[in-house]
């Protein structure tokens, strides 16, 4: 079996074997690096006059994983993402468009997170965080369950950051979201989270996170935010290091004047919100001392069931 270009076969119904691009003896298979939109022949040889051999070929055109990815297949054509925004995407490894690149600009210290959401935990979508030049990997995507990814960098200055979203290997195809949140790290925060300006920490879902109230230092009520992807049940506890009593609530809305739940122990270091929510989007909590001479470090922590 040999395999000719175009210009050698035409005109020509017996080219020089010497000229076969390739060749192959009895049973076997040939793999060549062809390009687009080119002709190639393939002539099936029998070395012996009058013989008659029963024969099968078979074809298969591989493309190369980012052949057809157009110029988001590259760092320097990346799409842009908003800050606390949402944008949608799909890669396909076998398609030849395997690689979105996707940029995102935070206005300046804080905290970073993007979350990638796929339809099927199967669809074998990553992500990874590079510099701006997309050279630099910074941070890769974590599994966090129900077919998502999430990272989280703290950022020490404002810059352009790079996302990869990319089929992992041969057979992974899909249709992915990716959302970024973003919070400034510029509120009073006794260098730990809770916010106590009008800018809310993030507070992610099943991760633990600490912060301080001081009355007496002005440092009176921590705020932070969550995300609920969808309608269920909203959990948020919190346990204070010290004797003073702490407590907490939780608002629908940014404009904190009507909580939906709030939780006032009075003999225990201890609170607990479950609220049922019926929508997706931001919720905000609050924790707070009632009262001059109240100062404690804390833990709080948020759950969520559908």
């Amino acid at each position: 079996m040999r395999l000719f270009a175009a210009e050698t076969v035409r005109g020509n119904p017996e080219p020089d074997p010497d000229h076969a691009l390739h060749e192959t003896v009895g049973r076997g298979s040939m793999e060549v690096d062809g390009n687009a939109g080119e002709t190639y022949y393939l002539a099936v040889v029998s070395e012996e006059r009058g013989s008659q051999i029963p024969y099968r070929l078979e074809t298969r055109t591989l493309v190369s994983p980012d052949a057809r990815s157009g110029p988001d297949g590259e760092p320097a054509g990346a799409k842009r993402l908003a800050v606390n925004g949402s944008s949608t995407g799909r890669v396909d490894y076998d398609a030849g468009d395997r690689t979105d690149w996707w940029q995102i600009s935070p206005a300046g210290p804080g905290m970073l997170t993007v979350t990638l959401f796929g339809r099927n935990t199967s669809d074998g979508i990553r992500m990874a965080l590079y510099d701006r030049a997309g050279i630099e990997k910074l941070s890769e995507g974590q599994p966090a369950g129900n077919g998502r990814e999430e990272m989280t960098v703290d950022l020490s200055r404002k810059d352009t950051f790079l996302i990869r979203v990319f089929a992992d290997d041969e057979g992974n195809a899909g249709d992915y979201q990716l959302v970024s949140w973003y919070s400034a790290g510029t509120g009073d925060t006794d260098d730990r989270g809770g916010s106590t300006d009008e800018t809310p920490d993030l507070l992610h879902l099943r991760r633990p996170a600490k912060g301080v109230i001081d009355y007496s230092a002005g440092k009176r009520a921590n705020w932070w935010k969550i995300t609920a992807e969808n309608a269920g049940t909203l959990t948020v506890d919190m346990e204070g290091d010290a004797a003073n009593n702490l407590d907490m609530a939780v608002y629908e809305s940014n404009d904190r004047e009507t909580p939906l739940a709030t939780s006032h122990s009075r003999n225990s270091n201890r609170e607990r919100v479950s609220v049922e929510v019926d929508r997706s989007g931001w919720y905000y909590v609050e924790i707070y001392a009632q009262k001059p001479g109240e100062k404690s470090r804390y833990t709080v922590t948020a759950t969520f069931e559908r």
